[in-house]
Formats: C-alpha cells, structure tokens, sequence
C-alpha cells in the first residue's frame, strides 16, 4: 500500500491525476487492509482483485471473502477474478458476484442445505433454475429460493420474491412474494416459474 502511495504522489507532483490504483495480493485479508488503508488516503478509483487464487474452486473462496468484503464497504469501481484455466469463468463468476452482493442487476438462486426433510432434489432443481434463467437471459433483480419441504421452507423463504418449495411425491409449490401460487409436478415448474418472472417487477 505505501509503494502504491508513493505511485501517486509521484504522479500527482508531475501535475497528473488521470489515475486508477490497484493493489492486489494472492492473500484475501491483505487484498483487503491494502485497499481499505488506501481508500482513506486517496480519492482515485479502484481496480480491486485477488491474484493468483488459483483453479476455480479455490478462487472461488479467495475471490468472494478479497473482493466481496471491499466491494460491500464501498471499494472498487472496477474487477477481476483470477481463475486458472478458461478466463470466460473470470467473467461469470464476477458477474454472479455482484448480483449475490445487489451490485449489478439479475437473478439470485438460493437454496436450503439438503437434510432429513427434504421432498426433493434440492441440489439438482436448484442448478436447472439457474440454467433456466441464464439460457433465458432474465435480467430482473428478482430472488428465487429452492426450499427442500414444506415444513420449513416457507417461512425462511419469505424473504424471497419466488420460492420453490418441495412436496410429497417430487412435486413443488411455488410461492409469489409469500403467498402459495400453486403446486405443479416437476415437468411444470419451469413453465411456471417463467409465467411468474414475467409479474414479478423489479424494485
């Protein structure tokens, strides 16, 4: 962060501003102390990352507690994730980062941990909803939730704007805003799901 300081201090004596600043470390925390010090001491827009976070389950962990921490204290204006491997994942994890923070407009797919409870396959419809909105390019800051039975699900789906909530015999009900829509097999939910996103408006 000091040599970083002394970056600009150098520019700003020559009479240029035109600066954007980027510190970045292959540890999370210091990524984090780095930019957070530096952000009190300069007024220039931040290129923020984690470098050198490895293949993409690593960087996965790495990217989301370096960047995710700064970005929700209102550091960084602009990112990258460093992946090993095919650099589109950068692109998709980045973007999938930002909706989950309510940074950049699109759905967010959660889902209840898999327990004793659960009608359905949580994991597995959880991962065709997300197929089903990115093959259909909706771009709505809308939450679906994937709830596992009705016991539970929902009540901690509420907070949702959709919930998918599995019953008996592998099928769902689906709730608009906290009230029950319907309940349909598992060969109509993405039927539904869809005729739902179109109502749903954004906030």
């Amino acid at each position: 962060a000091e040599s970083a300081l002394k970056e600009v201090r150098l520019l700003e004596k020559e009479g240029f501003y035109d600066i954007v600043v980027s510190v970045k470390s292959v540890d999370a925390k210091e990524t984090f102390v780095a930019n957070q010090y530096l952000s009190q001491l300069i007024p220039y827009p931040f290129h923020i990352g984690v470098t050198e976070a490895g293949v993409f389950e690593d960087a996965v962990i790495l990217s989301s507690a370096g960047l995710g921490s700064l970005l929700i204290n209102d550091i960084g204006d602009t990112i990258r994730i460093s992946i090993s491997g095919d650099p589109l994942r950068e692109v998709e994890l980045a973007k999938d980062l930002l909706i989950a923070l309510g940074l950049r407009t699109g759905v967010r797919v959660i889902a209840c941990p898999t327990c004793a409870r659960a009608e359905i396959d949580v994991e597995g419809l959880a991962y065709e909803v997300k197929k089903m909105v990115k093959d259909k390019e909706v771009n709505k800051n809308i939450t679906v939730a994937v709830m596992g039975c009705i016991v539970n699900g929902p009540g901690e789906a509420k907070h949702s704007d959709i919930a998918i909530v599995g019953t008996k015999n592998s099928s769902a009900a689906i709730f608009l805003k906290g009230e029950l829509f319907g309940t349909f097999k598992r060969n109509e939910i993405e039927e539904k799901l869809f005729e739902i996103i179109e109502e749903v408006q954004n906030p």
